[in-house]
């Protein structure tokens, strides 16, 4: 099966934390290339993102947490149901390791990155937890993390390019059907949180 153009693609990103608490993050993408690009080769597109956007903060996250399973969808708008989950585009492995021994922030505490687009509401968060708790003195980030966490952003919001001039773009969908382009992004320079917390589900 291919993925085409105006197509929209959503992937769930699995982080495993300490105590078998998972984190998830949520990836969305449009195909804007003209063609019909298999599966496996959108998938494998993807996988690379996601790695290459945490590799930017492996140095900072506890190495006895680990990505592990991402998820990959095409996502659908219907006009009763609203947004449902499309066709299987794959599953895999995320293989970026984390490095540091030093002691983590408690589950909940995330640093943050916003992505917005050209309507001030529509929006998207990123929240990575694992974080050793010297990356901030007093709840603000330090200069070092700040740029490790700008170079991830940069990975966010930097198209996914499938070879041969294919690209897909990072988008927020709309509540009401279609979606906007994500533009830019900024860091938070305070340590925040994770928005929706379920024992064991989440943080």
């Amino acid at each position: 099966m291919t993925v085409g153009v105006g197509d929209l693609v959503k992937a769930v990103a699995t982080h495993e934390l300490l105590d078998d608490v998972i984190s998830q993050s949520i990836w969305y993408w449009v195909m804007d290339s003209a063609g019909e690009i298999e599966f496996s080769v959108v998938l494998a597109g993807i996988v690379a993102k996601v790695n290459e956007f945490y590799a930017e903060m492996e140095a900072q996250i506890h190495q006895d947490t680990a990505l592990t399973s991402l998820v990959a969808n095409l996502w659908e708008w219907d006009a009763e149901e609203g947004w449902e989950t499309g066709a299987l585009i794959g599953v895999d492995t995320l293989t970026d390791a984390f490095a540091t021994s030093t002691d983590m922030f408690p589950h909940a505490v995330a640093m943050t990155m916003t992505g917005f687009t050209q309507l001030p509401r529509t929006r998207s968060r990123k929240s990575v937890s694992g974080f050793a708790d010297s990356t901030a003195l007093s709840s603000e980030v330090t200069g070092a993390v700040l740029s490790t966490l700008a170079a991830a952003l940069a990975v966010w919001l930097t198209d996914i390019n499938l070879g041969g001039g294919v690209l897909m773009h990072p988008v927020v969908p709309k509540g009401v059907g279609g979606w906007e382009y994500l533009l830019y992004g900024l860091v938070s320079g305070l340590v925040g949180s994770q928005r929706q917390r379920k024992p064991g589900i989440g943080v």
